[in-house]
């Protein structure tokens, strides 16, 4: 079936739940029954939802005849949904045709040529991306354009050699003549305490190189932004012990392609890079994209800034107008924006900036010339000279597909629009779900508050006991999935906010690290100011009894619960102020591991590489009786690790964001937690909810204290396990601060 046969013929109505969405406790939620509460939803937002009508006509064709009767795809930031018009489709002209390397000439290569030349232009188009001004370099994902600028953005330490006495020609053989020169401006590497793993590690070759690292939050962000251009962000910098040769410039003026002239400026100023995301895949909080020429306006004859901006959230849900903004950089996905295929990507990379990078490695297709001896070679002109190897051709080919559904919705403004009636109404119904005695059910973190323009359709939230406490974003993945809920749960690779908001600091999580601890509880060792006796009553446990609802998740609830308020909370606070944790006023500065082995150690107690919870407390308790005044009360503090994330997207339905309520509701409205030991850092957890289990667990309770700065890393070894290693581990440099 074509596309237009799916936009044109009606198919099967959407509306039948399933059997698994039959309620077997029936409950009344605020917005009523599903037809009741859909009729009411539509009265509101039938301009926006459902693509006048396809999602109706079309869904349980296009996708809910895979997912099976009573699943909810809740996901769409994991990973886009492809149809199955688009699939076969593209199987059609597989079958159909012939495809060749394109590196070939013959008529099946030629095929594959045109196929990717087609949808480097139809890659711009969709962005409105002028081909004079961006390239698209096809990579294996956003991850692989992420690393491709750390690796070849021209790093400057401030103490180089060479970097600027002459520009390298493209054949890469030019020798310059060393300068004994050491002066020169330090690269910096600024970005967002909000970004994915993936664009936090462009910071790895920063440091590498010498540059400085400063990571900001969103207001530092804005008041670096408003400051003079001279002015750098006031966090501190990471240092490095090494550093690379500035001013490569691979492409160069030794030949004329197209934009490939080197700059002046690459060899007489230093290059910056800021990064941060369109759309935060955490809390789906959207960043304003006029920082872009903020940034580009500090640059002068002495300093260049480039920005990355990371489109692999944003670019499935919202426009991205490459003509109205201008980022230097734009890594995306494929499979987030329409699910098919996987392992494709593209960096769509301004020209001005690419003259700018520092290619090394080179490989087939990236080269027009190359000789063996002393492995001479000119790369070839951008977008080819940046890409090694054969290209998926076949999976280049398919793109187009994709793009023809995207087109069939009715573009990126009514995905936008249809996503955007799915969040309003799915923050209304959360913002309104309590326990029996007034209190909460979910913490929500983000920004919906504010509208659409500040905020996606993106739900992370942790559920909260009738008492406040939280419980283990796995227990609520478990129930979940028997529910027939896709939803994803821990850090969403993105632990700038994350931890925060889980009321971790930076030091305990790589203590966690260094003793290679996972499970869905980390205890934490921090100082109370409270007597030894109130201390071991909070860690008192006895097997097999019935807990308070949720409390034997949080030994020390007075802590770090956050009973009461307003469900809508940023655990982090914009501005200069670190990160807001939980009670922070009770708190102090976290006692370092090293403290708590040493007063352990004072009283005969030892503590494992691989410490379990009943040291860690009998540690806490050689602490409370045998260390100096200023180490007492240290008690165990229970943080339960992961949020939940439900996230929607093109073809998310009404029907989904219901039954995520309803799930919501019905299970963990007034729940009861029990929980026994069955070994050291072992428990059985099981949550109850009218006396029907909702979900069992067993549950590996990881404990780590406060990592001083040089302590080691867990090294892995050739079997794969992770071992403390003196010979290997890897050194903790402080981090800037955040």
């Amino acid at each position: 079936m074509s596309y237009r046969d799916a936009c044109e013929k009606p198919l099967l109505v959407h509306g039948n739940p399933g059997p698994s969405d039959s309620n077997e406790r029936p409950t009344v939620l605020a917005c009523g029954n599903l037809d009741e509460a859909k009729n009411a939803f539509m009265q509101q937002h039938a301009d926006n939802y459902g693509y006048q009508g396809w999602i109706e006509q079309h869904w349980h064709h296009e996708l809910g005849a895979r997912l099976g009767p009573g699943q909810h795809y809740l996901d769409y930031t994991g990973a886009g949904q492809y149809t199955t018009s688009m699939i076969q489709a593209v199987m059609q002209e597989l079958t159909s045709s012939a495809f060749g390397n394109p590196h070939s000439r013959n008529p099946s290569s030629s095929r594959s040529t045109q196929e990717v030349s087609k949808a480097r232009a139809q890659v711009l188009q969709h962005f409105n991306a002028d081909p004079d001004e961006y390239y698209v370099v096809f990579t294996k994902g956003a991850t692989e354009g992420l690393k491709m600028v750390g690796e070849f953005f021209p790093w400057h330490s401030g103490q180089h050699t060479g970097g600027s006495c002459c520009s390298r020609p493209l054949n890469n053989n030019h020798k310059c003549k060393e300068s004994s020169s050491s002066t020169g401006t330090r690269s910096s590497y600024i970005y967002t305490q909000a970004n994915h793993k993936s664009v936090l590690g462009i910071g790895a070759y920063a440091k590498q190189a010498g540059a400085s690292l400063y990571c900001l939050n969103r207001e530092q962000m804005h008041d670096w932004l408003a400051a003079p251009k001279e002015a750098l962000p006031q966090t501190a910098a990471a240092e490095a012990p090494c550093c690379r040769q500035h001013g490569n410039g691979n492409f160069s003026s030794s030949h004329s392609h197209g934009g490939s002239q080197n700059s002046n400026s690459s060899s007489t100023s230093t290059c910056h890079l800021v990064a941060y995301p369109a759309k935060d895949n955490y809390e789906g909080q959207l960043y304003p994209l006029e920082w872009i020429e903020q940034v580009h306006t500090k640059s002068d004859s002495s300093n260049h800034y480039f920005v990355v901006l990371d489109a692999a959230a944003h670019a499935a849900t919202h426009n991205l107008d490459l003509s109205q903004i201008k980022p230097d950089f734009v890594p995306l996905s494929f499979y987030k924006l329409f699910g098919y295929p996987s392992g494709l990507g593209a960096l769509i990379v301004r020209r001005e900036a690419a003259r700018h990078l520092n290619k090394v490695y080179f490989g087939g297709g990236s080269v027009d010339y190359c000789t063996a001896e002393d492995v001479w070679h000119v790369l070839s002109a951008p977008p080819a000279g940046l890409e090694d190897g054969t290209l998926g051709y076949l999976n280049i080919s398919a793109l187009k597909h994709g793009f023809a559904l995207l087109n069939c919705l009715g573009g990126m403004q009514a995905i936008d629009a249809h996503v955007n009636s799915l969040r309003v109404w799915t923050y209304q119904q959360l913002l309104q779900l309590k326990h029996s005695n007034g209190r909460p059910l979910l913490k929500l973190f983000g920004r919906h508050q504010d509208g659409s323009t500040q905020q996606s359709g993106i739900f992370q939230f942790q559920v909260l006991t009738p008492e406040g406490e939280r419980l283990p974003g796995a227990l609520v993945e478990a129930a979940a999935t028997a529910a027939g809920l896709h939803i994803r749960t821990g850090c969403n690779c993105n632990p700038g906010v994350c931890l925060p908001n889980l009321g971790i600091r930076p030091e305990e999580e790589r203590a966690r690290a260094a003793a290679g601890h996972q499970g869905p509880v980390l205890v934490v060792m921090r100082p109370r100011q409270s007597t030894a006796g109130e201390a071991n009553s909070r860690r008192s446990t006895t097997p097999g009894r019935k807990s308070m609802p949720g409390g034997a998740l949080t030994a020390a609830s007075a802590d770090i619960a956050s009973a009461g308020g307003s469900l809508l909370t940023r655990q982090h606070s914009w501005g200069s102020k670190q990160p807001v944790l939980p009670a922070a006023g009770s708190l102090t500065r976290p006692i370092a591991m090293s403290a708590v082995t040493k007063a352990a150690a004072a009283v005969g107690t030892t503590i494992p590489a691989v410490p379990a919870t009943a040291v860690m407390e009998a540690a806490a308790a050689a602490v409370e009786h045998k260390a100096p005044a200023a180490s007492k009360h240290l008690v165990p503090v229970k943080l339960p690790l992961g949020s939940v994330r439900a996230s929607l997207g093109a073809l998310s339905t009404f029907e989904d964001c219901y039954n995520l309520v309803r799930f919501l509701v019905t299970s963990f409205k007034d729940f009861v937690v029990y929980e026994r030991d069955l070994e050291a850092g072992v428990k059985m957890i099981d949550v109850v909810n009218d006396g029907a289990r909702v979900v069992k667990m067993r549950a590996t309770v990881s404990s780590a204290g406060a990592l001083e700065q040089n302590a080691q890393l867990p090294a892995v070894t050739s079997a794969g396990d992770v071992a403390l290693s003196s010979n290997k581990a890897a050194c903790v440099s402080k981090l800037p601060a955040c």
